[in-house]
């Protein structure tokens, strides 16, 4: 296809948009994009020119973005995400490696998924990964990703999923806070500060509905990652509803100790989901098969079968060192 050159914005306009809208500063973005202030303005100008329309408010101290701008932003992030992630899979290839890109909550990526990556690494030495981490499902980038972890709904048609972890939701604290308070009944445990969640909202409430007590007033402090949630609980700042596998090295640590184990609340699982337009790439169906046979007493038996059958048939030499 002929592309209208004089349409399509340069790569320069779009990074030098994006760090001044991210800064609201023209100054501040030169310092991270290490050139002079006017050359960033200057770049931002030829981009509105090739656009036509206005992306930034220039006043004498300030920068503000305008209806146009706000809404072009979004579109200019992801095109230089697309861009980046583009580019590393074919800097992998050149290198003679091959790249899986995995789209993974941060808290299950940090606490789960890349304590284990030594195995894969080991297993299948001239494949690379990009994690991309997230927080909110709606996140543009999972489209990009070849395959996703999840603790809800899979966002694709027709995609592949196996439960990688799974488990119930338990009372966690750091142990100065366990020595602090005194926790004999659930009653104790609302008077304490309560970490959660805008993805689940109503998860201290379900708490305390378990516990006999459902209309009990309780006080919470919301985040939007649970990976903060835990760390915020790490650092003493209250009390977490955690699934159990996340916060289990933490609790052998001793970063954590487990408030009120009487109850335990629901069951939390985390399936890995492969789009069906990428399960035919070699780097894929090596992760999909490395990480289905380390949680192999926990999975969907289909999924595992089927990527062993097609790794025996099309790529008998990278195998999984264990026996398929």
């Amino acid at each position: 296809m002929d592309y209208p050159r004089r349409t399509i914005p340069s790569v320069s306009g779009l990074i030098a948009f994006e760090a001044t809208a991210r800064h609201l500063s023209f100054s501040r973005a030169a310092e991270e994009l290490a050139l002079t202030q006017g050359a960033v303005s200057k770049r931002v100008r030829q981009l509105e020119t090739v656009l036509g329309f206005q992306l930034l408010l220039r006043n004498t101290n300030q920068v503000n973005l305008t209806e146009l701008g706000q809404t072009y932003l979004g579109h200019a992030r992801k095109l230089l995400q697309q861009l980046h992630v583009s580019t590393e899979d074919m800097r992998a290839s050149a290198r003679g490696l091959d790249a899986v890109r995995v789209a993974v909550p941060t808290v299950f990526a940090s606490r789960w998924l890349v304590p284990r990556l030594t195995g894969f690494y080991t297993a299948f030495p001239r494949c690379s990964i990009n994690l991309m981490s997230f927080c909110a499902p709606d996140d543009p980038r999972l489209s990009e990703a070849d395959c996703i972890v999840v603790d809800g709904q899979v966002p694709w048609r027709d995609a592949q999923t196996s439960v990688l972890a799974s488990g119930p939701n338990i009372i966690v604290a750091s142990p100065n806070q366990c020595r602090d308070f005194a926790v004999t009944t659930p009653g104790d445990i609302a008077d304490c500060r309560l970490l959660a969640c805008n993805r689940t909202p109503d998860l201290w409430q379900r708490w305390f509905a378990a516990a006999g007590m459902p209309d009990h007033p309780i006080v919470e402090i919301r985040f939007d990652d649970v990976a903060v949630i835990l760390e915020a609980a790490c650092a003493g700042q209250g009390l977490a509803l955690l699934p159990d596998f996340l916060v289990a090295e933490d609790l052998r640590a001793g970063r954590l100790r487990e408030f009120f184990p009487k109850i335990r609340l629901g069951q939390v699982q985390y399936k890995l989901a492969v789009q069906s337009t990428h399960r035919s790439r070699l780097p894929v169906q090596n992760f999909v098969g490395w990480i289905t046979d380390t949680q192999r007493p926990a999975n969907a038996v289909g999924l595992l079968d089927a990527t062993r059958q097609v790794m025996r048939r099309d790529f008998g030499p990278c195998n999984h060192p264990t026996s398929i």
